[in-house]
């Protein structure tokens, strides 16, 4: 016969066991949705809300053309579709109430700012079903909207808030899985079609969601058949929501991203020289101290699912370590995979949701007021770079609307005379970042060069593309059909600026840096 202390210690595991065999819920049928449920989201949505709109607001207050956005504002047009983007295409007519698209800013970003929010509270409501959100949650979701790679996104004033739909639509999915296969099956497909018709850098979102998830479940000892079952129809839909954009909506790309892979033979090897190109950018775009902090996070994150795990030890530090690294590297979606992938920051914002993960993690844990300091550090210089990165565009709008329109008044004086008939004006050279970029310390040039375009230079279209359109220029034309540079034009007139030669109906303006 057992003794009492026996029996006592028999009755807990019992009670232990059959607690975490169901730590996944059951199915809840469609109709038991409440909203009451979710009222401890509302507060902590605006506060997160608020804190998005504060930290873009000197974005908004540069009122910055961001690429694109000079020709959107100039002639209205859509044009996401080339990019397979037909969402984004359809919702601009409701946001700008017309087939024209005017500049209705700041209203896009700040519709950002809410979907952002909103994705935030799905994420906390997947992650647990806790009714009171402390203030550490809410801090650690600022690199969601807050990275520096989802600062470029919320600087174009038209594709923002699709930028910012992806996040949502790929981790909305995830408050079905309670609700049977069919139902969460279906929606997790309708959500990757919409990251797919929104943008696809947030490809990889809704797969780290789901590793997390699993670990969480994994971790407080629940069934391994549920898991497996959770595992098998989130991998289902999402192969299904890629196979069908793939097959069925999706418009072959091949200029400055690919949307093919490489040959079977070259995949695996370009696949992971793409991988270590997309770390190295991080390495060199984030601080020395933003680097430490997100590797003291990282390691805070194993620690703490191995000590609050229900599993042995060891195992969970492997597989803690193991969805660590897979979340890592999902966190760029699918253009590793891809022959010419795309490294601009707009197409790393997965890793910022990826810190957000982390950090939520790591609020959500009992007694780790250390690692919740450290997730509050990066937070705080993600939230304080957001503004430094607002008034550098700024600056940079500031300086090239001043070189634009010295160079425009140049031209006019020493042009010969507009009667004499059409002239051809090309633009050769930079004008480089503004003086106040590039007098910042070399750690912040680094991303800040990554971030701010120069839009009055030769090397591409968008770089010319305000001197033509925007200032009502009469008799000039651009002719791509000849080089002016090799026809050693007579100098009409030098300036520390720019150098104006011309002869006949042919003028050159050559371009001068602020800091040669």
């Amino acid at each position: 016969m057992k003794n009492p202390l026996q029996q006592y210690t028999d009755k807990l595991h019992t009670q232990t066991t059959a607690k975490a065999t169901n730590s996944i819920p059951p199915k809840r049928p469609w109709h038991s949705i409440r909203l009451e449920e979710y009222r401890h989201l509302i507060q902590a949505f605006f506060l997160l809300a608020f804190l998005y709109v504060l930290g873009i607001s000197a974005i908004l207050r540069a009122d910055f053309n961001y690429i694109d956005d000079l020709g959107r504002v100039a002639q209205g047009y859509k044009d996401w579709d080339g990019f397979s983007r037909y969402l984004s295409n359809f919702l601009s007519t409701f946001l700008h109430t017309d087939q024209y698209l005017t500049d209705v800013s700041p209203l896009p970003q700040l519709v950002s700012a809410f979907l952002l929010s909103a994705a935030g509270m799905v994420i906390l409501s997947v992650l647990g079903s806790q009714k009171n959100i402390s203030p550490w949650e809410i801090i650690a979701l600022i690199p969601l909207g807050l990275s520096p790679y989802f600062l470029e996104c919320i600087s174009y004033k038209y594709d923002s808030p699709y930028m910012a739909l992806s996040i949502l639509a790929s981790v909305f999915p995830l408050l079905f899985y309670k609700r049977g296969a069919l139902i969460y099956g279906s929606i997790s497909i309708l959500g990757i079609l919409t990251v797919c018709t929104t943008y696809q850098p947030a490809a990889g979102i809704y797969p780290m969601l789901v590793i997390l998830v699993s670990l969480q479940f994994w971790n407080r000892n629940a069934n391994l058949q549920k898991i497996l079952k959770f595992i098998s129809i989130s991998a289902a839909s999402y192969l299904i929501g890629m196979m069908a954009f793939r097959f069925l909506l999706m418009r072959p790309v091949d200029n400055y991203v690919s949307g093919s892979l490489p040959p079977l033979p070259k995949l695996i090897p370009q696949t992971l020289e793409h991988f270590k190109t997309y770390f190295l950018l991080v390495n060199s775009d984030f601080k020395k101290e933003w680097m430490i902090f997100l590797i003291l996070m990282a390691a805070a994150f194993v620690l703490l699912t191995v000590r609050d795990s229900r599993q042995k030890k060891w195992l969970a530090f492997l597989l803690s370590g193991a969805a660590l690294i897979a979340m890592a590297l999902l966190s760029f979606g699918i253009y590793p995979l891809l022959e010419n992938p795309l490294y601009a920051p707009r197409a790393m914002y997965g890793f910022g949701v990826f810190v957000a993960l982390m950090g939520v993690s790591i609020a959500r844990a009992k007694r780790a007021y250390a690692a919740k300091t450290i997730c509050f550090c990066l937070s705080w210089c993600l939230f304080v770079f957001s503004f430094t990165y607002g008034n550098a565009l700024s600056a940079q709008k500031n300086y090239t609307d001043f070189r634009i329109e010295l160079a425009i008044a140049d031209l006019n004086t020493s042009m010969p005379s507009p009667e004499e008939g059409e002239k051809t004006v090309q633009i050769a050279g930079s004008i480089g970042f503004a003086p106040v970029i590039n007098h910042m310390p070399i750690y912040y040039q680094s991303l800040l060069h990554r971030l701010v375009p120069v839009l009055f230079q030769e090397e591409w279209d968008w770089g010319i593309y305000q001197f033509y359109n925007y200032y009502g220029l009469r008799n000039v034309r651009l002719d791509r059909t000849v080089d002016l540079t090799e026809m050693n034009l007579p100098v009409l007139k030098d300036t520390m600026y720019h150098t104006i030669r011309g002869k006949g109906n042919n003028v050159l303006i050559e371009l001068k840096p602020s800091n040669p």
